[in-house]
């Protein structure tokens, strides 16, 4: 599986899926991170289990990775009480900076401390990467 991190409404995210789907792309959105399924052992030592499109799936099944979700804010989270968006939104931040971070498969802009999408490169740069 290739695993696209993204806004719901991120229509990039959706055509780059939609491209890659014969090559089992599926797309993580932040309300992904709030279903029941999820195993994360810091340092790698356990089963890792995530939840994409809705589904659980194992960690070691995820053959690459691209984010293009800056960061999980509290309005991405309208099904979370209003009272704990903002909580929430934090510790999805953290959580994903963590397990992306901890992934065994390539991951094209794997996270920083100060960004999920990665180093700050310029537009060239990343092109560069990509070729």
């Amino acid at each position: 599986m290739l695993l696209v991190v993204a806004h719901p409404r991120d229509e990039g995210a959706h055509f780059l899926t939609d491209a890659l789907r014969s090559r089992g792309a599926r797309l993580m959105v932040p309300r992904d991170l709030s279903i029941a399924g999820w195993r994360h052992y810091s340092g790698g030592s356990g089963e890792e289990w995530a939840v994409v499109s809705g589904e659980r799936v194992h960690a070691r099944d995820i053959r690459g990775a691209v984010v293009r979700l800056p960061l999980v804010r509290d309005r991405d989270l309208p099904h979370i009480d209003v009272c704990d968006r903002e909580y929430a939104a934090a510790e999805m931040n953290s959580f994903l900076i963590a397990w992306l971070t901890g992934l065994s498969c390539p991951v094209l802009n794997r996270p920083t401390a100060a960004s999920l999408l990665g180093p700050d490169f310029s537009h060239e740069r990343w092109l560069l990467i990509c070729a």
